[in-house]
C-alpha cells in the first residue's frame, strides 16, 4: 500500500534549500605528494578548494580548484574511495599544468569530510536503506 505524504510550502522550500545548499558546500582541504610529506609535517603543495561532491559506487568524486588560481585547467575532477584510511586522492582526467597531481594525499579529517556521502547508502534496487551497521 503506498502512503502519501503532505508537504506545505514551507517544507518543500526548506528541502529545495538544503538540496542546493549541500550542493554549493566547499570543503577546504591541503594537499601533499606523498604520504610522508604530509605524516613529516612537510610544508603543504596546495590548498584546494573541493565542490560539487557526488556518491558513485564506492567512490566519492569532486572538484578541485587550487586555491588562489584562475587558471582555465580549474576545476579537475578528482575522487576518493569509500572506506580508503590512506588519505589519497586521484585526479580523475590528466595533470594541472604539468604539476603532477595525478595523486595527492589529505589528512585524515579532510578525508572524513570528503567520504561522508559514503554514509549515504544507495541500493541498486527499488528500495534505500541507511540501516547498516
Amino acid at each position: 500500500m503506498k502512503k502519501v505524504i503532505r508537504l506545505t510550502e514551507y517544507d518543500l522550500t526548506r528541502i529545495v534549500k538544503r538540496v542546493l545548499k549541500e550542493d554549493a558546500e566547499v570543503i577546504k582541504i591541503k594537499t601533499w605528494n606523498t604520504r610522508e610529506d604530509r605524516d613529516n609535517n612537510v610544508p603543504i603543495k596546495y590548498n584546494m578548494d573541493t565542490t560539487n561532491h557526488h556518491l558513485e559506487n564506492n567512490t566519492v568524486y569532486f572538484d578541485g580548484t587550487i586555491a588562489g588560481t584562475n587558471s582555465p585547467n580549474s576545476p579537475k575532477e578528482f575522487s576518493i574511495r569509500c572506506g580508503d584510511i590512506s588519505g589519497l586522492i586521484e585526479l580523475v582526467n590528466g595533470n594541472i599544468r604539468g604539476n603532477n597531481m595525478n595523486t595527492q594525499y589529505i589528512t585524515d579529517t579532510a578525508r572524513k569530510l570528503l567520504t561522508k556521502k559514503c554514509d549515504s547508502y544507495a541500493s541498486n534496487g527499488n528500495k534505500v536503506n541507511g540501516n547498516y551497521a
